[in-house]
């Protein structure tokens, strides 16, 4: 499977191979305050599997597991475009919502599940996980 994406503006693009690692809503706070939103759907490929042409301004965050998370914008237009942690060594996620074919994202679970606003309505036929899945 290859996934392409871009932000708002097209200064920033992206290419995946290969099959996505997972596909996921989060509804940390972060993610809802990142997005404006309710959750950030996200879809997650082994690092070498994502080629990103364009800058990318990186915001560091401290996650729940107390080590650093990187959050990839647009320094144009603001698209948040992708997100790698130290607590998930060797992958990159890509938002959902920047696909050229957002058709193709299948979410296969909900993660913080505990944080989701009560009117977030989560999707019937995914995992639910309070936190980040355990391995």
């Amino acid at each position: 499977m290859s996934l392409n994406g871009s932000c708002l503006c097209g200064n920033v693009q992206y290419e995946t191979k290969g099959e996505p690692v997972l596909m996921g809503n989060c509804h940390c706070r972060d993610c809802q305050k990142l997005s404006g939103s309710a959750y950030i759907p996200v879809v997650a490929f082994l690092e070498e599997n994502v080629k990103i042409t364009g800058e990318v301004k990186y915001y560091a965050k401290k996650g729940d597991s107390g080590l650093t998370a990187y959050e990839g914008f647009c320094p144009n237009c603001g698209s948040r475009i992708c997100a790698h942690a130290e607590a998930m060594p060797g992958l990159k996620l890509v938002m959902a919502g920047t696909l050229e074919e957002p058709e193709n994202y299948k979410p296969q679970m909900d993660l913080y599940v505990g944080r989701a606003n009560h009117w977030d309505k989560l999707a019937d036929d995914t995992a639910k996980f309070e936190g980040m899945p355990s391995e």
